[in-house]
């Protein structure tokens, strides 16, 4: 009969709760990292013009997203839970708006502009709120968005030469002078996030 003194044990155990450890604390850190990013914005300023796309391939340019309460969320349509989520969520809240709905733009902008074409976020925006609007584009244009409003946004790789993007989950809330007024995070409650919206309008 072999015998295990608690020596062997621990020499086997010891590697596996320090990986453990380990993997727990990037994963902690890399979700506060995301859920933090949009909380970092403070002085929007978006520094140089841009042409992006809608879902109807019309001319989206900087002047179009200034003068009005707008909500963007950046995502993209291959997304398996958080973005058909969060656009299901805010489709039901532009609904409880009422008429207040046309008082706000309300954006799905695309950080995968090498699958999402117009046509493609034409179709998938079809199973939402008609209020919502896409962009899409060359990236270095997208990249004025993500930049000017601290999006985390990274392209990781999967099997089959695939992949998949890591974003921030939360809407971005501005005012008609482009001032960032706050989030509406991921699964936020539903009377909260109105109560936000609702607010937006009256700044």
């Amino acid at each position: 009969m072999k015998i295990f003194n608690r020596g062997n044990i621990s020499y086997f155990i010891a590697p596996i709760i320090i990986l453990i450890l380990m993997y727990a604390v990037f994963t902690f850190t890399l979700v506060l990292n995301k859920a933090n990013a949009a909380q970092n914005i403070k002085n929007i300023k978006i520094n140089s013009d841009f042409e992006l796309f809608d879902q109807n391939n019309k001319k989206i340019k900087k002047f179009n997203l200034l003068g009005s309460p707008t909500v963007l969320f950046f995502g993209f349509t291959y997304c398996p839970d958080v973005c058909p989520t969060t656009l299901q969520s805010l489709s039901v809240l532009i609904d409880k708006l009422g008429k207040d709905k046309n008082k706000i733009k309300f954006y799905f902008v695309s950080i995968d502009p090498e699958r999402d074409t117009p046509a493609v976020l034409k179709d998938y925006l079809s199973s939402f709120n008609p209020k919502i609007n896409a962009l899409t584009g060359k990236q270095k244009d997208l990249d004025v968005l993500i930049k000017s409003f601290s999006i985390y946004a990274k392209k990781v790789p999967l099997d089959n030469n695939n992949y998949t993007m890591d974003h921030t989950a939360s809407l971005i809330l501005i005012d008609k002078n482009t001032s960032f007024v706050g989030t509406i995070t991921y699964e936020e409650k539903n009377k909260v996030a109105l109560e936000k919206l609702q607010k937006l309008i009256k700044n």
